[in-house]
């Protein structure tokens, strides 16, 4: 996929905002409620989110996602709490929202008799574009989505869900919001269009601020700088990666590939018994055994564990490997952590 290079106009935009504008903090929820009748679907959560970052924000169905997202977006009013974009309350200024925001709702409705042209044109539009500026305008949008020489011309109802995902992150660019929310905007697609949604996001990285809510948990960690994780209404979890492994899953597994016989490892057990070791498949042909050490990730720990390894001689390290805890590890630690306090509570 060829980008198109970025224009001045997103740069120009933020420039140019109104005197008083916060630069440094594009959304802030404050004690955020929801109810659907009995159900609380969100349940008094608050956080920020600074310009320019890119949030991933996970939670289970029914962990009110979905509902926050267009509460942030001004289509639903919440009971209660506070959403500020750029320091203006959107309760107090519900404009405020469709100025800065460009959404992406799950699903992408979109009216398949259309082309995808005249699409975006008319949504443009809609968005206040100036209608002497909507041509360039929409076409730099699709360029930046490749959808110009692709699929300008066809009917929506004829794409493919890959491209019918792009059409609707392009809606989103339209009108050069400042926020862009996209709800599960990679579900369904095969892992090629999944790359290319990787490389549209990182292309548009430090010229919006992206809150991207998505089951694909390894594509939230690939490219979000901090995560957002809800569970029955309640946000859970707040931080980027790094910060979340050390809460949640801290444990860190070190694999070693082995040159040696068997008594060798087990002399190596018995020398060092206080970590958890896991026996791995062997290479009998060429006496190879492999070992895996469970040991907590801290710096104390981790320099005793290397100083055992290379102190050791009655065996040749030849591979180590370092795995730690994935995003889907953190999701389930931090879910179960809240069921378990409100099991407790209840």
């Amino acid at each position: 996929m060829h980008w198109a290079s970025l224009s001045e106009e997103p740069c120009q935009r933020r420039r140019s905002l109104q005197k008083g504008l916060s630069l440094s903090e594009a959304i802030r929820v404050e004690s955020l409620s929801k109810r659907y009748g009995k159900l609380i679907a969100v349940d008094g959560i608050s956080f920020s989110v600074q310009a320019g970052e890119v949030v991933g924000f996970l939670g289970p169905n029914g962990a009110g996602k979905s509902t926050t997202l267009k509460i942030l977006a001004g289509l639903l009013e919440a009971e209660a709490g506070r959403v500020a974009l750029f320091g203006q309350s959107v309760a107090e200024n519900p404009r405020i929202a469709s100025a800065h925001i460009g959404l992406m709702l799950e699903n992408n409705p979109l009216p398949g008799k259309l082309r995808v042209g005249e699409y975006l044109r008319f949504r443009a539009r809609m968005k206040g574009v100036a209608s002497e500026s909507v041509y360039q305008h929409v076409e730099k949008i699709m360029r930046y989505c490749d959808l110009y020489h692709k699929a300008r011309h066809r009917r929506i109802t004829s794409l493919s869900k890959g491209f019918r995902q792009r059409v609707g992150v392009a809606e989103a660019l339209l009108g050069s919001p400042q926020i862009v929310i996209l709800d599960e905007p990679t579900i369904g697609l095969d892992p090629h269009q999944v790359l290319l949604f990787r490389q549209l996001i990182e292309a548009f990285r430090s010229h919006y601020t992206f809150v991207i809510s998505s089951h694909i948990l390894s594509e939230i960690e690939a490219i979000c700088d901090r995560i957002l994780i809800l569970h029955q209404g309640r946000l859970v979890a707040d931080g980027n990666i790094v910060q979340l492994r050390r809460e949640f899953a801290p444990e860190a597994t070190l694999v070693l590939q082995l040159s040696g016989d068997a008594r060798s490892l087990q002399a190596f057990e018995q020398r060092y018994p206080q970590w958890n070791y896991r026996r791995l498949k062997a290479d009998l042909l060429a006496d190879t055994q492999q070992m895996a050490i469970d040991f907590k990730d801290c710096l104390e720990e981790r320099r005793a564990v290397w100083e055992a390894i290379f102190s050791y001689r009655d065996w040749k390290v030849l591979g180590l490997e370092e795995k730690r805890a994935t995003l889907e590890d953190i999701f389930l630690a931090a879910t179960r952590r809240h069921w378990d306090e409100k099991s407790l509570k209840g």
